[in-house]
């Protein structure tokens, strides 16, 4: 997502070329005398098709790999929009660039980052919530959408439930990471972390790099397709002067609301885990907050490190806790090693979000991540995550689980659910 600009390809030695020796159609040879401005400009030329040429290739590509569904290309308008996250007169107007939704796709056909998936009991109807991308909504700035399906199977999309508004803190076209929907108290609750790059809160030579506003808010629904509006405008939830992402809802064994959140290795270089508590009614934070671990505490990391005198960074991504059958809090939660992206696993010795957390062994490699785990309608217990990595080749990814009373454990890869990208 990151110029140095090099010279065109013009090579000294252009300028004293040697008469260049051609055959004609009767295999007669001549010396074709040259000029150091003619050859350069020959050779320019050349160039300048053979670019060409790859730009052809290169475009031809992508509008493969963008092909509806996977990245459709709709129209991006610009139009105003409410507080609430919905546009105004224009949204019942298709034309105005809302996407058409697709029916019968398997999950090669969607881009997804950062899967989440709500089973919803009383439609039984899954949703799968990701980032919306304003070239694949048509809305001209950043959202969340949803994919609905039956059979985890077959699935319908995308349905946008959530853009950001003009008005509040965070730029609309500054993106939208790990949207998370939430059934809370007989409603639905948003999490997603927004940015402003243009409120810089530190910036060198005081920090290592930049720091900017991003954080994660909170915006509730009556239903899961939304639309959902922002509880907090000013700000996140989240610290202001603190860079923070991927936060989750845990409620304790009190019925207390927390965020769990990662504070952003870009400020902290090591990268944390913390909480925070909520309102009962999640419209803002009330205390302060409390560490959990940092990433370096994870021994498969430190196993990999070597001497060095660079500086070392280390990520937290996407946490997830659960209560396994006999009572153990668990924390799901992503980093990387030296081959890419990691689904990992936390356990708290003390059963409380407090901790202290124990490092367990990942649960998948292969550049997966930022997994969730969720129960099918008839019980049985799954986790969807993003493999690989970086979109536009990102796809949520299913395997069953066991929940062995200590841990989670995979079972097997679902790659019947996986299906094969449509023509």
């Amino acid at each position: 997502m990151q110029s140095n600009r090099k010279q065109p390809a013009c090579p000294e030695y252009l300028a004293n070329v040697k008469p260049v020796l051609r055959s004609t159609a009767k295999g007669e040879t001549f010396a074709k005398n040259s000029t150091p401005l003619g050859d350069t400009l020959r050779w320019a030329g050349r160039i300048a098709i053979v670019f060409f040429g790859l730009f052809l290739l290169l475009l031809v590509a992508y509008r493969a790999n963008c092909a509806e569904p996977a990245c459709p290309e709709y129209p991006m308008k610009e139009k105003s929009f409410t507080k609430d996250g919905t546009a105004g007169r224009a949204a019942k107007d298709r034309s105005a660039g809302s996407p058409n939704p697709k029916q019968g796709l398997r999950l090669a056909d969607i881009l997804v980052h950062d899967p989440f998936i709500l089973p919803h009991k009383e439609s039984q109807t899954y949703y799968l919530y990701t980032s919306a991308w304003p070239n694949i909504t048509g809305l001209g700035r950043f959202g969340v959408m949803t994919y609905k399906s039956k059979d985890l199977l077959n699935w319908n999309g995308p349905y946008v439930v959530f853009v950001v508004p003009d008005g509040v803190w965070a730029n609309p076209m500054h993106g939208t990471w790990a949207p998370e929907v939430h059934e809370y108290k007989g409603k639905y609750y948003l999490f997603v972390t927004l940015h402003n790059r243009d409120k810089i809160i530190a910036e060198p030579p005081k920090v290592w790099r930049v720091n900017h506003w991003r954080g994660t808010v909170i915006a509730e629904s009556s239903s899961p397709e939304g639309p959902f509006k922002l509880l907090k405008e000013d700000g996140p939830h989240t610290p202001e002067n603190f860079m923070t992402l991927d936060g989750t809802l845990y409620v304790d064994e009190n019925g207390q609301p927390w965020m769990v959140y990662c504070h952003e290795w870009i400020q902290v270089i090591d990268g944390t885990m913390e909480a925070i508590c909520l309102k009962d009614d999640l419209s803002s934070a009330v205390g302060e907050p409390i560490h959990l671990f940092k990433a370096s505490d994870a021994p498969w990391i430190n196993t990999e490190s070597t001497p060095s005198v660079r500086q070392r960074q280390y990520v937290t991504d996407g946490p997830q806790l659960y209560r396994t059958k006999s009572d153990q809090l668990v924390m799901l939660w992503s980093s990387y090693n030296k081959n890419g992206y990691v689904q990992t696993i936390a356990r708290s010795k003390s059963g409380k979000i407090e901790g202290p957390w124990k490092q367990l062994e990942p649960l998948v490699y292969d550049d997966s991540g930022h997994g969730m785990l969720f129960k099918k309608f008839e019980g049985q217990l799954m986790l969807v995550l993003h493999q690989p990595f970086r979109p536009p080749l990102s796809r949520a990814k299913i395997y069953e689980m066991e929940d062995t009373g200590d841990t989670f454990r995979v079972v097997r890869a679902r790659e019947d659910l996986h299906g094969k990208t449509q023509e």
